[in-house]
């Protein structure tokens, strides 16, 4: 429900010297306050100041300035209580005036709202002294808003954050990032919204008081490529990959082959490693490893080996013919 002040006037009063029947004007401001988006009713507390400064002609030609004196309409409640101001136009008779006024101070927003921007500077041309005093109107419009929570993307080509808008005093945001191609969101910070998270939707702290930002940070993805040097066998990495994030790689060989190593191909991917699986050092480009595999050897079936005697054999069948001899020479001569 939305709430307008109703219009403050006051009065102020152009008084000379009796000129051709022309004696006074009278200028009134109007002040009018208003909430945006509607919310609930506030009330504002102190002082609305405008300031009032008229330029007129001086019969015949000179220019007169008069002093800016401040009006003040006094608020403490929703329904303003206004009072008077005077400008005085001196002891010089005019005959036409062009006033400018400005709202120079307000009281604070009330708690959970702000002031939106300030109303610009009203002039009045052509202010005529007469008899009856005619009237002359400024009219000041001052809006009262909620907070705003922006969201914002870093850097802007990671992606962007979009932020409901508060539509209830005192109410949360939801921030939801969203990230281009080739990028991932890495994280919110904030700036009087609530602290940092790694989580998307982000919901804001509550109440939100104050206008503030919530950004969301996008790290680039990085491509990590399995070069394959030579046959015998496959192999494949994780990929793609966030800046200073690692990369797995691994391998497997063929039949008949045998995983020979990982050589990176760009010097931010690590160095040469025999393990597998294969870690990258952290991102910071994409990143090319050449794996390598060989041919297993297969060995061959050596020669049949003549089997050979020892020297303790050779003896023995020395010394078994020996006796092979003797005991035939007995049976001979036995015979005879």
């Amino acid at each position: 429900m939305g709430i307008a002040l109703p219009a403050l006037m006051v009065t102020a009063q152009l008084s000379g010297t009796a000129h051709a029947g022309f004696t006074a004007a009278t200028l009134q401001v109007n002040l009018t306050v208003t909430t945006a988006p509607p919310a609930a009713p506030a009330t504002v507390n102190g002082s609305f100041t405008y300031g009032v400064s008229c330029v007129g002609v001086i019969v015949p030609q000179a220019v007169l300035t008069f002093p800016p004196p401040a009006i003040t309409i006094a608020t403490n409640t929703a329904t303003p209580i206004s009072t008077n101001g005077t400008v005085s136009t001196g002891s010089q008779v005019i005959g036409s005036n062009d006033c400018t006024f400005t709202q120079l101070t307000r009281p604070a927003a009330p708690a959970g709202y702000l002031w939106n921007g300030a109303p610009p500077d009203v002039l009045i041309s052509n202010i005529s002294l007469d008899d009856p005093p005619p009237v002359y109107e400024a009219s000041f419009a001052n809006q009262l808003t909620l907070p705003a929570v922006t969201g914002l993307a870093n850097p802007p080509a990671g992606g962007s954050v979009s932020c409901t808008l508060m539509t209830t005093l005192g109410v949360n945001s939801t921030c939801t990032a969203t990230a281009n191609p080739n990028y991932v969101f890495s994280g919110f910070i904030t700036s009087g919204c609530g602290g940092p998270s790694g989580s998307s939707p982000y919901i804001t702290s509550s109440p939100i008081l104050d206008n503030c930002t919530v950004t969301g940070s996008f790290s680039p993805l990085y491509t990590v490529t399995a070069n394959v040097t030579t046959a015998g066998g496959t192999a494949n990495c994780t990929s793609p990959i966030a800046a200073g994030i690692t990369s797995t790689c691994t391998a497997t060989a063929s039949t008949g082959y045998t995983f020979a190593g990982f050589t990176p191909a760009n010097i931010n991917c690590g160095s040469a490693s025999t393990a597998n699986p294969y870690v990258t050092a952290p991102l910071s480009a994409n990143c090319v490893v050449n794996v390598a595999f060989a041919p297993i050897a297969v060995p061959t079936s050596p020669a049949a080996a003549i089997p050979t005697m020892s020297g303790w054999v050779l003896m023995l069948l020395g010394v078994a013919m020996l006796l092979g001899g003797a005991f035939r020479v007995g049976q001979v001569r036995r015979v005879t």
